[in-house]
């Protein structure tokens, strides 16, 4: 099943009472599963519980057979490397509640729980005909903007991933009708970067340093260390910035807001002052000379650590 089928049948597959819904794809794509999280919590009127997959399973094990007054809950399982948690794959295979959940798998591990067709498959990208039937894409703003917005973006580029998408929609619904500068200057290298980079300065900016250095994991080897130092030198530069002018930025100085997270932009900023980025910004770029001089790489390991342990406030 194709992952547009989940929102034409939403309300039939929460009513149909199954025990597990699956999604999966070829890479997981943690903006678009945040949000699809959040729109079937508005449909069945509560929250749903996440669950890490860090946790030991006898612990997952024992949270999802047992219920309170046979009161069922929905869970969210986010996304499990099955090759390594063969257990829980077999746990899943056969689990008939009480409770609800809802899982990626990695389309490579899908077979090890139930056939293909019983998943709701992420394809890597869309067209703007496809983009169209996803109803999510256009929930949460004026429908007429939204649907600008992605006009401008396939005339430059015929397939986004969801990921995309989701990310840059909330950029259009920042900068509203005044869309001209961005798709000018900067919405080439939005499109062409990984999105993970945009996930990543997410978790940094919200200081949740647990998921932040799996992500970290997953990406730090793919560049060298001049581009993290750029990176977050940008970043932090930026972020300085939009707090000193305490997010009331000159419609002529808008473009300094670009490439932050969305959620920096709308609430994390509250949480810096001016001299903690102003800081941090300073010892990237002592960290930035020291790997100019052959300096450790472990430097940049070590400055996300006292970014989170709050070092720089």
């Amino acid at each position: 099943m194709e992952v547009i089928d989940f929102f034409h049948n939403i309300s039939t597959i929460i009513a149909d009472g199954k025990p597990v819904i699956y999604f999966t794809g070829e890479i997981y794509q943690p903006i678009f599963l945040e949000k699809v999280k959040n729109f079937i919590e508005k449909q069945i009127g509560e929250s749903i519980q996440k669950i890490s997959q860090e946790q030991p399973f006898n612990d997952i094990q024992a949270r999802l057979g047992t219920t309170f007054l046979g009161q069922s809950q929905w869970f969210w399982l986010q996304s499990l490397e099955l090759k390594k948690k063969n257990e829980f794959a077999q746990f899943l295979k056969h689990y008939s509640g009480p409770h609800r959940l809802i899982i990626f798998v990695p389309k490579e591990d899908a077979e090890l729980i139930v056939p293909l067709d019983q998943m709701y498959v992420i394809a890597n990208s869309y067209t703007c005909d496809q983009v169209k039937k996803i109803s999510l894409l256009y929930d949460d703003q004026k429908p007429e903007i939204t649907a600008y917005f992605f006009s401008k973006l396939f005339s430059i580029k015929k397939e986004y991933s969801l990921e995309q998408l989701f990310l840059l929609k909330e950029y259009g619904g920042l900068l509203g009708s005044n869309m001209g500068p961005f798709f000018q200057e900067w919405i080439e290298k939005l499109v062409v970067s990984d999105v993970s980079l945009f996930y990543l300065s997410q978790l940094f900016f919200e200081k949740n340093g647990a998921d932040f250095f799996i992500q970290w994991n997953r990406v730090r080897g793919l560049y060298p260390d001049q581009f993290w130092t750029a990176f977050f030198s940008e970043h932090l530069f930026k972020a300085y910035f939009y707090v000193q002018h305490k997010s009331f930025v000159p419609a002529d100085q808008k473009q300094l807001t670009f490439g932050l997270p969305f959620s920096f932009l709308k609430n994390d900023w509250k949480l810096y002052r001016g001299r903690e980025l102003q800081q941090a910004h300073q010892k990237i770029y002592k960290i930035d000379l020291s790997l100019k001089r052959s300096g450790s790489s472990y430097q940049l390991d070590s400055f996300c650590m006292s970014f989170f342990n709050g070092h720089f406030a």
